[in-house]
């Protein structure tokens, strides 16, 4: 197969002006220090005894200072967590800042999980599987490692692991506010207040009901089933027992409200990276859904190609033992001197061979099976960087100045443009305002950017909205913005600084000179114009009559070289260069006329046709 040595550590190496929520707590390459204090020297006792009195209900958590990197925080809700691996010496641990202060924060998260890496000698299994997960595409937990102090007692390294709760939602999905699910001791159980298991017994009643053709229009519109194959692949390819595919436990589950989708959140990854199973390419996973989903063949044909994609650029031999190795070095020396461990430092030394003996044998058996399966995985191709180059962003405007969506709104907005002479097809490329999740948002099948043509990508957030909507939004205060192939080729990216209300930042020359802030160019060639002489441009005119069925006038005494009409994707559908446009043949909806003064300068207003 072809090999692209993409290395896990120049991927994320890349550090632009945003700070997401975590970012400062979740750099991998810290071994960050926290620090518990409580009045009561018996605090760790109380909390031990608190969890055996409450295995089987809910396990209260106690007030402490935590004291993180040297940030302390007042009234931090602690308690031990999990199931076997709670009955360990060292015991797994949860943080909540939110506990008993509403609203506190560290680093903008509420919770976090501090996990003992049970059964696990190596000490990165866990955090291996969430790095391998993550590159798939999939919206899973970051992590980084820690020496936890209880009132100045060390308790040994920990793997801190992000909570999976509306935070982490609002990070990595449209919106938060739909019904989570966990697997739990008695099945599926409802995380979110007031929410039923109502949606999930819709969805299992349609995979018992449907099948074939049947089943897969149906599922597409209630799961994010691409999502659902690539967390089948990457938990197949690393071994992951003990989960979705294995037992149908350690996951969530989340209704996104905007999309209606399903989405398995993976969790828990202790048990990956053992060669426990070695599952085959072709298997039958235990979930039900999943089940159903590998019974339809052209899910199973998407499934291979996804195995393939992942063999290619994620599970790549060089990369996983450099990054095993760096955090390795990260962490042995604190592990030689953990007091809780039950193992010693020989052992962690020995159990980094088996993992990445284990790393090689598995590439190598799951090559072989591509051959005897005679699957024929179609090569990755990107287009070079810059043939598709992010042209332009607005990224505050408002209905003074800015550019409405279909649904009359004035969202942030990303122009694409293509500054070759073919079209292509964005199938496979992505989105991201993260440098950390770098796939934030897929371009749906079948996008097409024309030739020397552009593309207009709304970030709102509002994927149930007419057009191509992200699942994210920009931010008006700094940024950072990526273009990007499968294989993380990046064809174009950008850190940008503060921004001015219904100012834009735009390459100039257009598709491939540098970012200024000026006025937009929506969906046409950026002008070359300073701020301070944008800003002493005004353009009296009105559109009249709207809203209107036959055509479109406008009244002005300004200088201007022509109309257009354009639709929420940003397509010129209508020209003129006098002050009238026929629209007797569009179809109803809301699109935009936009007036080009002789200035350069272009102006937008919204109008209805009906």
């Amino acid at each position: 197969m072809k090999r692209l040595i993409l290395l896990f550590g120049l991927l994320y190496a890349t550090s632009g002006l945003a700070q997401e929520d975590g970012d400062q707590l979740f750099s991998a390459d810290i071994l960050h220090e926290i620090r518990i204090y409580a009045p009561n020297p018996a605090f760790f006792d109380n909390l031990v005894q608190d969890f055996n009195n409450n295995i089987l209900g809910t396990i209260p958590y106690s007030a402490a200072s935590v004291s993180i990197d040297g940030q302390q925080l007042d009234s931090v809700g602690v308690r031990i967590k999990g199931g076997l691996s709670a009955f360990e010496v060292k015991k797994p641990l949860k943080l909540d800042f939110n506990r008993f202060i509403d609203g506190q924060t560290y680093d903008g998260l509420r919770k976090v999980n501090l996990h003992n890496a049970y059964f696990d000698q190596s000490m990165q299994r866990e955090a291996m599987s969430y790095e391998v997960l993550r590159r798939s595409g999939l919206k899973a937990s970051r992590t980084a490692f820690a020496q936890v102090f209880i009132n100045d007692e060390f308790h040994g390294v920990y793997l801190i692991v992000e909570q999976i709760d509306k935070k982490f939602l609002s990070n990595y999905f449209a919106n938060d506010s739909g019904v989570l699910y966990k697997t739990g001791e008695t099945g599926l159980e409802v995380k979110t207040e007031g929410a039923t298991l109502e949606a999930y017994d819709q969805l299992i009643n349609t995979v018992n009901t449907f099948s074939g053709d049947a089943l897969r229009d149906t599922l597409d519109k209630i799961l994010d089933t691409e999502a659902l194959l690539r967390n089948i692949a990457t938990q197949n390819l690393i071994n992951a027992t003990d989960n979705l595919i294995d037992v149908s436990y350690n996951y969530y589950l989340y209704q996104e409200p905007k999309s209606g989708l399903f989405y398995f959140i993976p969790w828990d990854f202790n048990l990956a990276f053992f060669p426990f199973a070695n599952y085959d390419i072709d298997f039958t996973p235990v979930n039900i859904v999943a089940q159903k989903v590998f019974e339809i063949a052209a899910y199973q044909e998407r499934y291979r190609q996804i195995y393939c994609q992942l063999l290619d650029y994620n599970f790549i031999e060089t990369d996983l033992v450099q990054l095993l190795e760096s955090r390795e070095a990260l962490i042995r020396d604190a592990v030689a001197t953990d007091p809780r461990i039950p193992f010693n430092i020989d052992d962690f030394d020995a159990e980094q061979i088996i993992v990445k003996e284990w790393i090689a044998n598995r590439i190598e058996q799951l090559e072989n099976q591509l051959v005897d399966l005679d699957i024929d995985c179609i090569p990755l191709e990107s287009i070079p960087p810059m043939s598709v180059s992010i042209n332009e962003i607005m990224a505050s405007s408002d209905s003074t100045g800015g550019i409405a969506d279909s649904a009359g709104g004035y969202p942030d907005w990303i122009e694409l443009y293509n500054n070759t002479g073919e079209a292509i097809s964005l199938e496979g490329y992505y989105l991201s305002d993260d440098k950390d999740f770098r796939k934030h948002w897929a371009f749906p099948a079948g996008t097409i950017i024309p030739a020397n043509d552009y593309l207009i990508i709304w970030a709102d957030r509002d994927l149930d909205e007419t057009g191509l909507h992200t699942n994210f939004k920009l931010s008006k205060s700094q940024g950072d913005l990526f273009l990007i192939y499968e294989d993380f080729t990046i064809i174009d990216s950008l850190s940008y600084g503060p921004q001015e209300k219904n100012i834009a930042l735009a390459r100039v020359p257009n598709g491939t000179g540098s970012f200024i802030n000026q006025a937009a160019t929506f969906n046409e060639s950026n002008v070359p114009l300073s701020v301070n002489e944008q800003s002493k441009n005004s353009f009296a005119w009105r559109v009249f009559p709207n809203p209107t069925n036959k055509q479109i006038q406008v009244s002005t005494t300004e200088a201007f070289s022509g109309l257009s009409l354009i639709d929420q994707y940003g397509r010129i559908l209508k020209r003129s260069e006098g002050i009238i446009l026929n629209v007797e043949d569009v179809a109803a909806g809301i699109y935009w006329v936009r007036i080009e003064s002789t200035k350069g300068l272009h102006f937008f207003k919204k109008v209805i046709i009906h």
